[in-house]
């Protein structure tokens, strides 16, 4: 009987748990799908609670799966999680805010602010990331700050989704340097807490931040009532992981400058592994350790796969389900590239890399009477792939030789998607064997503790790829114009949606 090792996905809209064997290859997955709360414009939170709930029952079906089909209990459980949230803890430990998620926008002002600072470009030497762009949880911290004072009087902790519930299921209070890189306040070559950023400008102390520990450290012991409620061993160890996007490079094998990847689920990202922290003058990308030798460069977008969730929802009787969705992707092949001169800017959470436009607005330029659904679907999956394309351009630009690009994520079941992102990037793009590359990323975490594998970058069975995609030259001339159009568009709608905003 093999050994097995549980890796928990924690994304933005959706948990999966996966039990996977020594090789990489799954043996049993449960996941548990939910949404975020818009209460305001630009907010964008959860109760902490509720993602918890989701979480357990996600890890407790997968595991009563495993035990359904008589297979071993997990060796060790290893995390992965989306980065970029924030909550306070009173202290009691008990929650003073909702969950903020990465597509929260709500500190626009505050981030402003940081785009004068005189050390701004230093900062994002220092730290990898763009403190400027809302999405951080400094600038979260700072409109708490300002917003409600008592409350940030009152907070003892602030803390990540992960952290938060590494500390409900095992008392300890501890964080990776990836996910404590993404809050924004983490010197990413010294891996500690960065105490400009922390005393002077927030106000704070390291005791209201969590330990850092390595991604391969774990705590064996559980809460008896989570133990329970998942029966599991007390004694199971619990390893600490990573962010979700972090995992998927270290899931899908690419753990060198030779091999980016690509990936989309509720958003987007391309992700390239480094062995020093790589930032460009520009301020195009973040970077983020992985443990104390290695590091990822990349740049995200806020929509992805969160734009087909928009059109399920703005079209409820057309779309209802995935086999709706299935159907209308057979229309797309009658669509010839630029979905008869219909533009779809998608940025309708704003937008990240490499502009870090927070206040981009999503736009539908060229409709006539003759568009269909369907050219307005295949519209918005150009659109979102010419920002994954501007992303490519900032990563790869400064690589000898073009990499080798791996996909995952929940685009990959589209064929028709996949390879307009060949035709766009006129690069050949290898389609994964590991479908769940975060949730794989976690579990070679705890592979890692227990010395299954020498170290997060070790190629197991599971990564052969197992489809490519090929770029058509003509169809990759055809995108050439439409994708300088699009950009075109995008930067004339700038100052049009700022003055709505205004």
């Amino acid at each position: 009987m093999s050994t097995t090792f549980l890796g928990v996905d924690i994304g933005t809209s959706s948990t999966r748990a996966i039990l996977f064997d020594q090789d990489g290859h799954p043996l049993s997955k449960a996941q548990h799908s939910y949404h975020f709360n818009t209460p305001s414009p630009g907010y964008a939170q959860v109760p902490v609670e509720f993602a918890e709930q989701h979480t357990l029952r996600a890890i407790h079906d997968c595991l009563q799966r495993a035990r359904d089909t008589q297979q071993p209990p997990p060796e060790a459980i290893g995390l992965s999680c989306h980065m970029h949230s924030l909550i306070a803890l009173d202290d009691t430990l008990q929650p003073l805010t909702p969950l903020l998620l990465w597509a929260d926008h709500r500190a626009q002002k505050q981030a402003d602010t940081l785009k004068e600072h005189p050390q701004r470009h230093e900062i994002y030497l220092r730290t990898g990331c763009k403190v400027d762009h809302p999405m951080y949880p400094l600038s979260k911290i700072l409109w708490y700050r300002q917003h409600h004072p008592e409350l940030f009087a009152r907070a003892s902790k602030w803390l990540s989704l992960k952290e938060y519930l590494f500390l409900r299921w095992t008392g300890e209070c501890v964080v990776d340097p990836g996910i404590a890189a993404s809050q924004g306040y983490l010197d990413i070559h010294t891996l500690a807490w960065d105490k400009m950023l922390l005393e002077d400008l927030l106000g704070l102390t390291s005791t209201q931040l969590s330990t850092l520990v390595d991604s391969t450290d774990a705590v064996t012991s559980t809460k008896p009532a989570i133990a329970t409620q998942l029966g599991i061993a007390p004694t199971t160890p619990w390893v600490v992981g990573t962010g979700d996007g972090l995992a998927a490079n270290i899931g899908s094998g690419a753990h060198d400058r030779s091999a980016m990847t690509s990936t989309i689920g509720t958003s987007g990202a391309m992700r390239r592994t480094d062995i020093t922290p790589h930032l460009n003058a520009k301020e195009q990308v973040w970077c983020y350790p992985i443990g104390k030798k290695h590091w990822i460069t990349g740049g995200a977008m806020n929509s992805g796969g969160l734009v087909r969730s928009w059109l399920q929802q703005t079209f409820p009787k057309e779309l209802p389900d995935q086999k709706a969705l299935n159907a209308l992707e057979e229309t797309y092949q009658t669509i010839p590239p630029g979905s008869r001169e219909l533009f779809f800017i998608p940025y309708l959470k704003g937008e990240r890399s490499p502009d870090w436009n927070a206040q981009a607005k999503g736009s539908l330029v060229g409709l006539a009477y003759h568009h269909t659904l369907s050219d307005i679907a295949h519209a918005a999956m150009e659109g979102t792939m010419y920002r994954m394309y501007e992303i490519y351009r900032s990563l790869y630009q400064e690589l000898q030789v073009p990499p080798t690009l791996y996909a995952s994520g929940g685009y990959t079941h589209s064929p028709t998607w996949v390879q307009m992102q060949a035709d766009i990037f006129n690069t050949t793009i290898e389609v994964s064997g590991v479908q769940e590359a975060s949730g794989l990323g976690a579990a070679m975490c705890a592979m890692a503790y227990t010395g299954h594998i020498p170290s997060l970058l070790t190629k197991l069975p599971s990564m052969n790829s197992i489809q490519q995609y090929n770029p058509r030259p003509a169809q990759h001339e055809q995108y050439l114009p439409l994708f300088q159009r699009y950009q075109q568009i995008y930067r004339a709608l700038i100052p049009l949606t700022q003055s709505v905003d205004n």
